[in-house]
């Protein structure tokens, strides 16, 4: 798996979009980004569990 940034915003925009059942290939055309269905599917479950896009690194597990 590469890790690759995206801008807060593209996650947002990306959320919003999904709840308005948007198709993912909608999404992707519309904000001219390819995002992978892992990143999509990982940014709406946080956003279910959280109501935010970006983890509180707070909560992250401390590595042993």
């Amino acid at each position: 798996m590469v890790f690759r940034h995206y801008d807060a915003s593209i996650k947002i925009a990306t959320v919003r979009m999904s709840l308005q059942n948007h198709t993912q290939s909608f999404i992707r055309h519309s904000l001219g980004v390819t995002v992978s269905r892992q990143s999509f599917d990982r940014w709406i479950s946080l956003f279910r569990e959280t109501q935010r896009v970006i983890r509180d690194p707070q909560e992250y597990a401390t590595r042993g």
